[in-house]
C-alpha cells in the first residue's frame, strides 16, 4: 500500500489512513499493545509546502530526569532489615 500525503487533510484522517495500512500487514496482539504512530512534518523552505505523515513505531526512546523526583522506601518484615533508594 502506497502512503499518501497529507495535502491539507486533517491530521485524523492522515493518521487513520496510516494505521489502517500499517495494520493491514501487522494486526497482532502484539502491534495493539505495543505500536504506536509517530507524527512527522516537513516544510520546504523554499516554496513553503508543508508535508506531514505518521509513520508506525515499535520503540520510542523518552530521556529520563537526571535528579529522580521520588522516594521509595521498603521496609521488611520481622527484622529482616530495610532498603531506602531515592
Amino acid at each position: 500500500m502506497e502512503k499518501k500525503d497529507s495535502d491539507g487533510r486533517p491530521d485524523a484522517i492522515v493518521a487513520r489512513e496510516g494505521w489502517d495500512n500499517h495494520c493491514a500487514r501487522n494486526r497482532s496482539v502484539v502491534v495493539d499493545a505495543f505500536h504506536g504512530q509517530l507524527r512527522s512534518q516537513l516544510r520546504c523552505l523554499a516554496c513553503e509546502f508543508t508535508s506531514v505523515s505518521f509513520d508506525p513505531f515499535t520503540f520510542l526512546t523518552l530521556p529520563l530526569p537526571a535528579q529522580p523526583a521520588y522516594m521509595v522506601r521498603a521496609h521488611g518484615s520481622g527484622g529482616y532489615g530495610a532498603a531506602e533508594a531515592s
